[in-house]
C-alpha cells in the first residue's frame, strides 16, 4: 500500500512503473494506492495503460490508515520529497515492514531498522525491494519484528524534543532562563 497525495513528488508514477516490471512474475501482487490528489486521473489513466487496472486499487482518502495498514504486506513510499513521513511510523507501529526512498525524513525514519531504501527515481530499485519482499517471508517477518520497536524508539525522543521546544519557546517569551 501506499499512502499519500497524488502529487508528483510522491513518485506514484515510479510505483506504476515497479508495479508493470513486477507483473509477470508476481500476477497477484496487488497495490492499494491511498490518499487524492491533482494527478490521479493522470496516474489512473497510466494504469490503465499499462494494463494494471485488475492489480492497482485507487481508495482515496482515508482517515485512518491504520484500518488498511493492518491488512497489507508492506507500505511503500516512492517520494521524490519527503518530510518526516508519519504514516512511515503508522506502519511500523503495525509491524508492516516499509520500503522507501533514500529521501527526506524517510532514511532517518527507518533508521532504527523496519525497512528497506532504494533511491528516488529508480523503479528497478523500488520493483527489486518490493518483489524481494514479497517473494522472501522470513526477511519480511525479520523487518516486522525489527518495525514496532523501531516506531517506538523513533517517537519518544521526537516527543521529548517537540514538548522542551515549546517549554524552550514558552520560557524565551516570559523571560525565563
Amino acid at each position: 500500500a501506499m499512502f499519500g497525495a497524488l502529487t508528483k513528488e510522491k513518485g506514484h508514477d515510479v510505483l506504476l512503473q515497479a508495479a508493470t516490471l513486477l507483473a509477470k512474475d508476481l500476477p497477484a501482487l496487488h497495490w492499494v494506492l491511498v490518499g487524492d490528489g491533482p494527478l490521479r486521473k493522470d496516474l489512473e489513466k497510466d494504469a490503465t495503460r499499462r494494463g494494471l487496472m485488475d492489480r492497482v486499487h485507487f481508495v482515496g482518502h482515508v482517515d485512518e490508515p491504520a484500518s488498511i495498514l493492518r491488512d497489507v504486506t508492506l507500505a511503500v513510499l516512492p517520494s521524490r520529497e519527503e518530510g518526516f513521513g508519519s504514516t512511515i511510523l503508522e506502519a511500523l507501529a503495525l509491524r508492516v515492514p516499509v520500503v522507501g526512498t533514500d529521501v527526506g525524513g524517510i532514511p532517518e525514519t527507518l533508521a532504527g531498522g523496519g525497512g528497506v531504501l532504494v533511491p528516488p527515481d529508480d523503479a528497478i530499485a523500488l520493483a527489486e525491494a518490493v518483489g524481494g519482499l514479497v517473494r522472501d517471508r522470513g526477511r519480511r517477518e525479520r523487518l516486522a519484528a525489527e518495525a514496532r520497536g523501531a516506531a517506538e524508539a523513533f517517537a519518544v525522543p521526537r516527543m521529548v524534543e517537540a514538548v522542551l521546544a515549546v517549554y524552550r519557546s514558552v520560557t524565551h517569551r516570559v523571560g525565563g532562563p
